[in-house]
Order: structure tokens, then sequence, then C-alpha cells
């Protein structure tokens, strides 16, 4: 019996943006959150958590 495919994906958008961040060595402003494909909904539901992430990963990378 054939499984059939679950469209859902579950999505860790604060680690997601964290990892945009990191990925350029800065922070990144709602237009380029926008250009990234998030929603306002998303950036402002979600902007604090990223911040922490990348915050915490980037004093790992100084300790």
């Amino acid at each position: 019996m054939q499984q059939k495919y679950n469209p859902v994906i579950a999505r860790n958008i604060p680690a997601e943006m964290a990892e945009l961040a990191r990925e350029r060595g800065e922070g990144l402003t709602r237009r380029e959150l926008r250009e990234q494909g998030y929603t306002d909904e998303e950036i402002d539901r979600h902007h604090h958590d990223a911040s922490i992430l990348f915050a915490r990963s980037s004093l790992r990378r100084v300790a």
C-alpha cells in the first residue's frame, strides 16, 4: 500500500532567520527578510526569538 504524501512541513522560522543572519554576519532588515519570502506577520512573531538564537551562536564562536 502506498503512503500518502504529507504536504505539511514543520518549520522553525526563528532558526531559519537566525541562520540567514549568521550567513551574512549581521542581522537582516525587514525589507531583506521580506525579499527572502517572510511575511510581516512571521517577522513580527519570530524576530525576537531569532535575535536570541543569533546572539547565542555569536557568543559560542567568540568564547
